[in-house]
């Protein structure tokens, strides 16, 4: 099975299956109080975007938005671009990443958490880890505070 994520208008469910996931156009009011009647219309693929061959666990852009990077339990991490939906980089752990995150100030260099317990720093350009730190428990959600100096892991 694969891995589907099809991003859609807030008042809509997204979808998870397995392998591929969909990168959505949307146009929505950002005053909806002063916006017609919903026309869901104007919705449409822009990507489809193959690679993962088990269930996706975090989606998130890079800092210019031009780059989207996806965690999966198939133990990778993935980069596509946005406008083309093309695979730019592949980087894979021993064990599943439920969470990744790019440092704040530096997005050449992003943190992965695996099932192991086992955050990594690693250098995005040549795919080297910078450093290993073991935790007590899986980590399941990563956040940086707003310095950039803090990272909070939370199970």
């Amino acid at each position: 099975m694969a891995s589907n994520l099809v991003a859609v208008p807030s008042n809509l469910r997204a979808i998870f299956k397995d392998v591929w996931w969909d990168l959505v156009n949307l146009h929505i009011s950002l005053h909806p109080e002063s916006a017609p009647p919903p026309d869901h219309s104007n919705i449409a693929v822009h990507s489809r975007l193959v690679g993962h061959s088990r269930a996706i666990t975090s989606v998130f852009f890079n800092l210019l938005e031009d780059q989207l990077v996806s965690t999966s339990i198939d133990k990778s991490v993935r980069f596509w671009n946005v406008d083309t939906g093309e695979m730019l980089k592949v980087f894979t752990d021993s064990s599943p990443v439920p969470v990744a995150a790019f440092l704040p100030f530096n997005p050449q260099i992003f943190v992965a958490a695996n099932s192991n317990a086992v955050l990594r720093l690693v250098n995005v350009q040549n795919g080297m880890v910078i450093q290993k730190l073991k935790v007590e428990t899986e980590v399941r959600t990563l956040k940086f505070d707003d310095t950039g100096m803090f990272l909070l892991a939370r199970a």
